[in-house]
This record gives C-alpha cells, structure tokens and sequence, in this order.
C-alpha cells in the first residue's frame, strides 16, 4: 500500500510537470490601430503562409474552413490538434492565443514573424511561453522561410519580456509543488516504508 502512495505520489508529480506546455501560448499587443493598407499587406502574406499548411488547419470553431478576409485571419488546429483560435489582428490593446504547442502552433509563430515584418515594435508588440533562441519557433520559422524566402528575425519585443514575464511566471508553478512535493514528503513517505 505505501509503495502504491508513493508511486501515485510521483505520477502527481509529473502531471504537475507536464500541465506547464498546455499553457503554451503566444502574446501580441496593438499599441496603435493598424492601417488598413499595412494589414492589407501583412494579410497576404499570411494567406500564402496558411495556403501551405491548410491540412493542419480549419476555422476558429475547430470546423469549417480558415477565415482568410483581406484585413482579418481566424484559425484553429484540426481535431484534437486544435487548442484556441488564432484571430488576427485581434482586439486593439492585449491578444493572445494558446496553442498548447499542438501543430497548428508552427502557422500561428510564422504568422507572427509576418506581423513584425508589416508592423514596428511601437505599433505592434509581439511576445511568447516560447523562447526564440531556445528554438521553440524554429517550425515557424522554417514555414515562414520556405514559403516567404527570406530569413526571419526574432519577432519578441524586449519592452515585451519585461511587461509580459507574469505570463511565463505561471509555468514555474507546478514545478515549484512537484519539487516541494519531492523534496518535503517523498523522504518522509520513504522513511515509514
């Protein structure tokens, strides 16, 4: 019976652990309203980006198809390979969508890199869970490279990192217990073994 608490104990542990990439999520910020011709032009390129991927995609609802407006780009992944809905340009002020690094996350990074290629970092900015140089766009960048021909550049605002770190803040959380949970009971379980 100990043996079975402790196992269930470690398996706890881990859930805590895996949970933190469920939250995987992406961040932008409309400091101005964008122009109708400059979104214009970052729509088309990220209908050619979309083009190419559209057996990873459908529409916002997880059904249908990919929302492709000359000003306005609303998707989700397909299936169990859909978190939420990517809505581009989103709301003026704080966006975000959550991709829970599923599939459709590659289409969403590279759709990004587009944004920052058509806004500057006073009109637009661009934030993420994920690292640039730890490599979590390198699927995006890759889709945007191919399909674009042109090298990407690291889309994260530093203003950015500074005002959005409580978003990354969550992830630590569940490490935090699971580690307390290790380090504090797992010794004391171990002892009445």
């Amino acid at each position: 019976m100990r043996k079975l608490k402790v196992h269930l104990l470690v398996m706890a542990t881990c859930l805590f652990c895996i949970s933190a990439h469920a939250g995987y999520t992406h961040y932008w910020t409309w400091h101005q309203k964008p122009s109708d011709i400059d979104l214009k032009a970052c729509v088309v390129d990220m209908r050619r980006i979309v083009e190419v991927r559209t057996n990873l995609l459908v529409g916002p609802d997880g059904s249908g198809s990919v929302i492709l407006d000359p000003l306005h780009v609303d998707l989700n992944g397909v299936g169990d390979d859909g978190h939420e809905p990517f809505v581009f340009p989103g709301e003026l002020g704080f966006n975000f969508c959550k991709t829970a690094g599923k599939p459709y996350d590659e289409v969403v990074t590279a759709c990004l890199l587009v944004a920052r290629d058509h806004f500057p970092e006073d009109i637009l900015s661009i934030d993420s869970d994920g690292s640039w140089s730890d490599g979590d766009w390198q699927e995006g960048t890759k889709l945007y490279t191919t399909v674009l021909g042109r090298p990407a550049r690291n889309p994260m605002s530093p203003t950015a990192r500074v005002v959005g770190w409580p978003y990354n803040l969550w992830i630590f959380i569940p490490l935090g217990l699971g580690l307390v949970v290790v380090v504090l009971w797992l010794p004391k379980i171990l002892r009445r073994l």
